[in-house]
């Protein structure tokens, strides 16, 4: 979900609910141009969103096994079609990742 996206949802569920929160502050400091408190915002939303991936990743590696270092062969497997593909020079060595 991009950025804007979440800010806009924001500030849909605020007015809906009356809710003076960070979305109106963003859309007020929007309308009236002012710029050092739209970047704090951002800055704080964005850092928010790093850290809860941070976290996220870090759980999926605590309850996956398969995804903790080292053990991450098993996403980049190549298939025998692939293989041929190669040696013809039909497949780029990244497409094996996607």
């Amino acid at each position: 979900m991009s950025l804007g996206g979440i800010m806009g949802g924001v500030v849909i569920v605020e007015e809906i609910f009356d809710y003076p929160g960070m979305g109106r502050l963003f859309f007020e400091a929007v309308g009236n141009r002012d710029y050092p408190l739209m970047q704090t915002i951002l800055l704080f939303t964005i850092v928010g969103m790093l850290l809860a991936n941070l976290l996220a990743d870090f759980v999926v590696g605590w309850l996956d096994p398969r995804v903790r270092k080292g053990d991450a062969k098993w996403i980049c497997k190549i298939t025998n079609a692939q293989r041929r593909w190669r040696k013809k020079g039909l497949l780029p060595r990244w497409a094996s990742m996607l």
